[in-house]
């Protein structure tokens, strides 16, 4: 916790910088006048002879280059494996936006919180980029591409819009909740803000991203919309949430399930998929829309939580009640929402409240049982110091501690104050 608020993510193993080594493609010349189109992160390296910083940024031809600077010495840039910096960055929390940005680089500022805006171009692509392989691997276990048509998106001509919750905090992460609409409007729906504004969570969707277009681009966009607010807004990578209405309720569903390492919940809404091949009654099926998830996933979905909402006038009723049925029987966190007289539209803002709460409480009840095992340790502090700040190494080691037993609780809050955080 207290990495993550001064900007550090992760620790490089030497297995990640072998990657990162071999990730280099030194066939491919780097044009001199290439334009970045966004950073994503610099690595540091120091040992007792030399060090170096190595800058990752996506460019204008959509791959991602790495630029080394050392003292003394000319930089050194390289393309990389698209493919291999994905599982590098996917396995790292988001970074903490620049809190202090430079206007003549970054991007607009954001809108008062409570209202939605446009988000500022350039925005950002998602290191995930879902060519045949990587939907491959995600959607089929390897055994091809399940999408036939290829992907139309280009970033540059498409446009998000987003929301902060009232009472947002700049200081603090927010969670996140991307809004999968059915139509072609591209404000996040505003029954979502009761919701939103409840639980502290960023909304934001993609215009033109309806059921009028390929499943493949509307998945697309909505890893592109992680990534855009996420270096914009200091974003909780344990509350990101997929949330769609009928064919957007079928991708969320899919999101929650083939990325459980980016989507750690989902609010499915009258529309719903599932990897299994349902039985209607008529010896017809329900179709699997994706593989079984795999054993890297399958341990992740087992924390995260999906609630699905309909009703009995609804005319997927039946099919989300035999899916989330299914997923229950796999030990998945799956909830059918039943509510009385709903048909194919959206509920009240008070149903998806009750949805997405039930979703979030899996971190939230998480941290509460880990602020209950660092509070002890706090009081201790307290108990012999006060507010004072400490003064030698066993005292801040022991503030150390309750941010590592229960980090982003208020416990941890207070001991990084503390410490000077």
């Amino acid at each position: 916790m207290l990495r993550a608020i001064t900007g550090v993510i992760a620790d490089l193993t030497p297995r990640d910088l072998t990657a990162l080594r071999r990730a280099a493609d030194t066939k491919t010349r780097v044009p001199d006048d290439i334009a970045l189109s966004s950073p994503l992160v610099s690595i540091h390296m120091k040992d007792r002879l030399a060090s170096a910083r190595v800058d990752l940024a996506l460019v204008e031809h959509g791959w991602i280059l790495a630029t080394q600077s050392s003292p003394g010495q000319h930089p050194v840039r390289a393309r990389l494996d698209d493919r291999v910096v994905a599982d590098l960055l996917n396995s790292w929390p988001s970074p903490r936006p620049n809190p202090n940005p430079d206007p003549n680089l970054d991007a607009d500022p954001l809108a008062p919180a409570g209202q939605p805006f446009q988000l500022a171009p350039p925005l950002t692509p998602s290191p995930i980029r879902l060519d045949e392989a990587t939907a491959s691997a995600r959607f089929a276990a390897g055994r091809g591409s399940p999408f036939t048509d290829p992907m139309a998106r280009d970033l540059a001509d498409e446009r998000m819009f987003a929301r902060l919750p009232v009472n947002h905090d700049p200081s603090r992460p927010a969670g996140l909740l991307v809004w999968i609409s059915p139509t072609p409007a591209g404000v996040p729906h505003q029954s979502l803000y009761q919701a939103a504004d409840k639980l502290n969570l960023v909304c934001v969707a993609s215009e033109n991203a309806g059921n009028d277009r390929t499943a493949l681009d509307r998945i697309q966009l909505t890893l592109d919309a992680v990534a855009t607010v996420s270096g914009r807004v200091w974003i909780d990578p344990d509350r990101v949430y997929a949330c769609g209405m009928s064919g957007g309720g079928r991708i969320a569903s899919m999101l929650w399930a083939c990325f459980p390492d980016i989507f750690t919940g989902a609010v499915p809404i009258v529309g719903m998929n599932s990897h299994h091949a349902v039985p209607i009654g008529n010896g017809k099926y329900w179709p699997k829309s994706h593989a079984d998830p795999r054993a890297d996933h399958a341990r992740l979905l087992r924390t995260n939580r999906l609630a699905a909402i309909s009703g009995q006038n609804d005319y997927n009723f039946r099919e989300m009640q035999a899916r989330t049925g299914r997923l229950r029987r796999e030990h998945l966190a799956a909830r059918l929402f039943d509510i009385a007289g709903l048909g194919h539209t959206m509920p009240t803002d008070e149903h998806i409240t009750t949805a997405l709460t039930w979703v979030d409480d899996a971190v939230t009840q998480a941290r509460a049982s880990s602020a209950e095992r660092a509070k002890p340790l706090l009081d201790r502090y307290l108990n012999e110091h006060g507010q004072t700040p400490p003064t030698n190494p066993r005292d801040a080691a022991l503030l150390e501690r309750v941010t590592t037993l229960a980090p982003w609780t208020d416990p941890a809050w207070t001991a990084a104050k503390l410490l000077g955080y």
